[in-house]
C-alpha cells in the first residue's frame, strides 16, 4: 500500500518532497491528519509525557519537602547551640574548674565565631556551591560537638565551641540559600521560610528545656554529644536528596577568594560583637573601646578594600538593593528587641516576682508557641496583602506587647501580664521574621548565599546591640534611683520599664525605616 502511495506522489510531483516548504503535495492535501491528532512515535511520546507529568511533579514536591526538612533540622541545631549550654554553666564550672569571670566565654566563643564567619560563609556558598558548604558545615559542626563533649579542660571547651560556631556559620547561610533555590518565589517559598523560622523558634525554646532536663539527668556533655548522630543523619540525607545543581558562579576569574576581605570582615564582626557584649561588664572601659573602635575600623577598611578588588566578597550592588536593606533592618530590630525584653522578663520573674527557675522557664512557652503559629499561619492569613504590610503588622505587634509589659506589678500575679504580652510578642516576631527573610532574599539573584549571610549577621548584631543598649538602659535607670545601694524590687522594675519603652520605640523606628526603603525601591522599579 505504501509503495502505491509513493509511486502516486512521484508521478504527481516528480519528487516525494517537491511541494512548498519541501513537503509532498500529496501529503499536504490528501493525507493531512485531522487537527489535534498525533500518531506514531511523536504521539506515543506525547501521551507518555502527559501520563508521567503528575508523578514527576509529585517527585519534585517530595524532594522539596525533604530538602526543607533537612534545612529546618540544621537550623534547629544552630539556634539550639546558642542557648543549650547556658543553663548548665554551674555543672561545667564545677567539673572543668572554670573561673566565674570566664564562664561567659563558653557562650561568647560560639557567638563570636558564628557572627564573624557568616558573611564569608555566605559568599563561599555562592562561589563554591551551597550544597558543598552545607555538607562541610555539617562535618565541622559534628566534629566540634564531639570535641565539646570530650573536652578535658576549659581551654579545650572554648576552642571546640569556637570551631562549632564556625560550623554553624557555614550551615546557616548555605541552608537558607538551598531553601531559596529549592522553592520558587511566591507562596511556596513564603511557606517554606515560615517553616524555617518556626524551626528557629523551636530551637530557641528547646535550648532551655533540653539544657535543664538532659543536663540534670545525663550530664552537660550529652548536650553536645547528641549533635553528632543528628549531623550524621542530616549529612547522609543531604548526600542522597540534595542534588549538586548549579550552585556556583560560572566565571573562572571570579573564583579567586578575597582573602583580605574575608580576614577583615571576620575580625571586624567578631570585635564589634565582642564590644557590644561587654557593655556594662566589669572591664567595659577597655573591652568596649577596643571592640567597637577596632571593629568599626576594620569594617571600614573592609568597605575600602571591597571597592578595589576584582572579585569582592560582597557582590557589587548587593547592598544597594533596598529590599535587602529593609530585610536587614527588620532582622536586626526583631532579634534585638525581643531577646532583650525576654531576658529582662526572666530577671523580673526570678528577682522581683520570686518565681522558681522552672516556673520562670515555663512562662516563656506561650511566646515560643506563638512564634511557631505566626510563622506558619501568618503568611496564609496575609496572602493577599503586600509583604511590607505584613512586616509592619508584625513589628507593631511587638511594640504593643512591649508596652503591655509596663503593667507588670511589683507584687501580685505576673503571669496575668506576661502570658498575653508574650503571646503578642511571639505572633509579631514570627510574622516579621518570615517577612524579613522573604523580602531580603527577593532580589538576591545569583547571590542567595551572600544575602543569607548578611541576614544572619544582622540577627546576631541585633542580639548583641539590643542587649548592650536596652539592658544598659535598664541598669542606668536603676542605678540613678538607687545610687550604690542594693536596688529594691520597685527600683529594678522601673529600670525594666524604661527598657520596654525603648524596645517599643526602636522596633517602631525600624519599621518606619524599612517601609521607607521598600517604597523607594518600588518607585525606582516603576
Amino acid at each position: 500500500m505504501w509503495a502505491r502511495r509513493t509511486r502516486r506522489w512521484r508521478a504527481t510531483s516528480g519528487s516525494p518532497c517537491a511541494g512548498p516548504g519541501g513537503r509532498c503535495p500529496g501529503y499536504s492535501t490528501a493525507w493531512k491528519r485531522p487537527a489535534g491528532s498525533r500518531g506514531g512515535i511523536a504521539g506515543s511520546r506525547a501521551r507518555a509525557g502527559k501520563a508521567a507529568e503528575r508523578p514527576v511533579t509529585d517527585m519534585r514536591e517530595d524532594r522539596s519537602r525533604a530538602v526543607l526538612t533537612l534545612v529546618c533540622v540544621s537550623q534547629f541545631m544552630v539556634v539550639l547551640g546558642v542557648t543549650v549550654v547556658t543553663i548548665t554553666m554551674p555543672a561545667v564550672q564545677a567539673e572543668l574548674g572554670v573561673r566565674t569571670g570566664d564562664l561567659q566565654w563558653i557562650i561568647s566563643a560560639y557567638a563570636l565565631a558564628f557572627a564573624g564567619a557568616l558573611v564569608v560563609a555566605g559568599r563561599a556558598a555562592d562561589l563554591y556551591g551551597r550544597r558543598r558548604l552545607f555538607l562541610a558545615g555539617l562535618v565541622v559542626f559534628g566534629v566540634a560537638s564531639a570535641g565539646c563533649a570530650t573536652a578535658g579542660s576549659a581551654a579545650a571547651l572554648l576552642a571546640a565551641r569556637a570551631v562549632q560556631g564556625v560550623g554553624a556559620a557555614m550551615l546557616a547561610p548555605s541552608a537558607l540559600a538551598i531553601l531559596v533555590a529549592a522553592f520558587p518565589a511566591g507562596v511556596r517559598r513564603t511557606r517554606a521560610v515560615a517553616w524555617y523560622t518556626a524551626a528557629q523558634a523551636v530551637g530557641g525554646a528547646s535550648g532551655w528545656i533540653a539544657g535543664g532536663i538532659v543536663g540534670e539527668h545525663l550530664g552537660w556533655r550529652w548536650l553536645f554529644l547528641a549533635n553528632v548522630p543528628v549531623c550524621m543523619v542530616v549529612l547522609v540525607g543531604a548526600l542522597w536528596i540534595m542534588r549538586a545543581g548549579p550552585g556556583r558562579l560560572p566565571a573562572p576569574n571570579a573564583q579567586r577568594p578575597d582573602i583580605a576581605g574575608a580576614v577583615l570582615v571576620t575580625a571586624g564582626m567578631a570585635l564589634l560583637v565582642l564590644g557590644l557584649t561587654q557593655v556594662g561588664g566589669p572591664a567595659a572601659h577597655w573591652s568596649v573601646s577596643v571592640g567597637l573602635g577596632g571593629g568599626t575600623a576594620l569594617l571600614g577598611l573592609f568597605a575600602w578594600v571591597e571597592r578595589r578588588v576584582q572579585s569582592p566578597l560582597l557582590p557589587a550592588g548587593l547592598l544597594r538593593q533596598r529590599t535587602l536593606g529593609a530585610g536587614l533592618i527588620v532582622s536586626m530590630a526583631v532579634t534585638g528587641t525581643t531577646t532583650s525584653v525576654l531576658l529582662l522578663c526572666a530577671l523580673y520573674l526570678q528577682d522581683v516576682a520570686h518565681l522558681s527557675a522552672t516556673v520562670s522557664g515555663l512562662a516563656f512557652v506561650p511566646f515560643n508557641l506563638a512564634v511557631v503559629a505566626a510563622s506558619l499561619g501568618g503568611p496564609a492569613l496575609l496572602r493577599g496583602r503586600a509583604a511590607g504590610v505584613a512586616m509592619t503588622a508584625g513589628m507593631v505587634t511587638i511594640a504593643v506587647s512591649a508596652l503591655l509589659l509596663l503593667a507588670l506589678p511589683v507584687r501580685g500575679e505576673p503571669l496575668a501580664v506576661t502570658i498575653p504580652a508574650f503571646l503578642l510578642m511571639g505572633l509579631g516576631n514570627g510574622l516579621a521574621a518570615v517577612m524579613a527573610v522573604t523580602i531580603g532574599t527577593r532580589a538576591a539573584g545569583d547571590h542567595p548565599g551572600a544575602a543569607s549571610g548578611l541576614l544572619n549577621s544582622a540577627s546576631e548584631l541585633g542580639v548583641a546591640s539590643g542587649l548592650a543598649t536596652l539592658v544598659t538602659l535598664a541598669s542606668l535607670r536603676t542605678a540613678a534611683l538607687t545610687g550604690s545601694a542594693e536596688p529594691t524590687a520597685a527600683e529594678a522594675l522601673s529600670g525594666y520599664r524604661w527598657a520596654f519603652v525603648g524596645a517599643a520605640l526602636a522596633v517602631l523606628g525600624a519599621a518606619a525605616g524599612a517601609l521607607h526603603l521598600l517604597r523607594r525601591g518600588a518607585r525606582g522599579a516603576d
